[in-house]
């Protein structure tokens, strides 16, 4: 990446930078991934930012960690790969210690899943209000 991008404070000017330099306008975005052009310029302009799953495709189409594109700085970032881990290790457990219960197991992964929706929907709700 260079100092540019590195340097940009909020979506829009990383959007803009990595449109830049990876020679893609907004008009291939809008059809390469069929969001409305209207929509992509806004975000372009900086007058609106996407919404979760746009910005994953978005972060996916540019070859860019997700996190980054929303916040910039990774270490500004949630990070919910902890959780993640600690919830497989936490199974990797359970099984071990009961191998004959995978309806409990399967009840216990959807407790979980619940819980880190949630979290990231708080965290995109706090992002829109900031």
């Amino acid at each position: 990446m260079d100092t540019q991008l590195l340097m940009s404070k909020n979506f829009q000017q990383r959007l803009k930078v990595l449109l830049k330099d990876r020679k893609i306008t907004a008009y291939r975005l809008h059809k390469d991934l069929g969001f409305p052009m209207s929509t992509v310029q806004s975000w372009i302009d900086g007058s609106t930012t996407p919404r979760d799953k746009r910005l994953k495709q978005i972060a996916d189409y540019l070859h860019v960690n997700e996190a980054w594109l929303r916040y910039g700085d990774f270490n500004h970032a949630p990070n919910l790969n902890n959780d993640v881990e600690l919830l497989c290790n936490e199974v990797q457990g359970f099984i071990e210690s009961y191998p004959n219960t995978l309806k409990t197991i399967s009840i216990m992964l959807r407790k979980y899943m619940e819980i880190i929706k949630t979290e990231e929907n708080i965290i995109s709700f706090k992002n829109r209000e900031g």
